[in-house]
């Protein structure tokens, strides 16, 4: 969060993502307390497959 402050201080048009593996987002991010959390702190995610190294989805919230 700390990073994400400093960011939006010193460049406040770039946007920070928090890439998490697919099966990380699945099996923990979709849970309703923790989607709601990522909204309410407004987190953007990247969410990538760690085998094929691709960007599976952008979430924003």
């Amino acid at each position: 969060m700390n990073y994400l402050r400093g960011l939006r201080k010193n460049d406040p048009a770039r946007r920070l993502f928090l890439a998490v593996p697919e099966s990380a987002y699945y099996s923990f991010f979709l849970k309703a307390d923790v989607a709601e959390a990522v909204k309410d702190f407004n987190l953007n995610l990247l969410v990538y497959n760690d085998i094929s190294q691709t960007v599976v989805e952008w979430v924003l919230p």
